[in-house]
């Protein structure tokens, strides 16, 4: 429908309504979860670093084995100048010239012995680019909250995101969440 390759993460913004009403119908959160699975994924992990055969098993990951075997696939790559294109998250650098050079991005690369070399891509559909911008300034301005922000600025961030509609929403979210993780959070993001 929005003529583009989706990204699996989309469908929380193009089918908002319907996620939403999945999750709220569920008895569980997603953090939930994946904490019901973590004892079982080291477990597994625990016993494949005893075999002199390692073997990780797909179904005892939380997506996690796919992008470990991508980041040996680029690794190879790059040790052993097989010369092939591969995903990696690298600064912009001009491969997608509707970005900031700074921003991260995710983008075929070409992987050889002399490096990581990101490969020139078109502009994102008008109609994909506006989504994908947004996400981006949000997590952008929310890493800079997290590292050197105060509450203030983390407030900001937060409703910065498309689902957040006011910023009395995102205070009162932001909040309720600083809360729970008060022990983990620096004392400027409470204040």
């Amino acid at each position: 429908m929005m003529h583009a390759i989706p990204s699996s993460y989309f469908c929380y913004y193009y089918f908002r309504d319907e996620m939403l009403a999945e999750l709220r119908g569920k008895p569980t959160t997603r953090a939930q979860d994946i904490m019901a699975h973590v004892a079982d994924y080291w477990r597994h992990y625990e016993e494949q670093a005893e075999q002199s055969e390692p073997r990780l098993d797909p179904s005892k990951s939380w997506g996690g084995i796919h992008e470990l075997e991508l980041a040996f696939d680029v690794m190879d790559a790059l040790f052993n100048d097989r010369k092939e294109v591969w995903p990696v998250n690298v600064p912009n650098h001009g491969a997608m010239t509707d970005f900031p050079d700074n921003l991260v991005v995710e983008v075929p690369e070409y992987v050889d012995r002399h490096g990581i070399v990101p490969l020139s891509q078109p502009p994102l559909p008008h109609h994909v680019a506006g989504l994908v911008k947004a996400l981006a300034e949000y997590q952008l301005v929310a890493a800079e909250a997290a590292w050197q922000g105060t509450r203030d600025d983390a407030i900001r961030a937060l409703a910065t995101h498309p689902w957040i509609p006011s910023l009395h929403v995102a205070q009162r979210l932001y909040d309720e969440m600083a809360s729970l993780l008060r022990p983990y959070l620096p004392e400027r993001l409470l204040q």
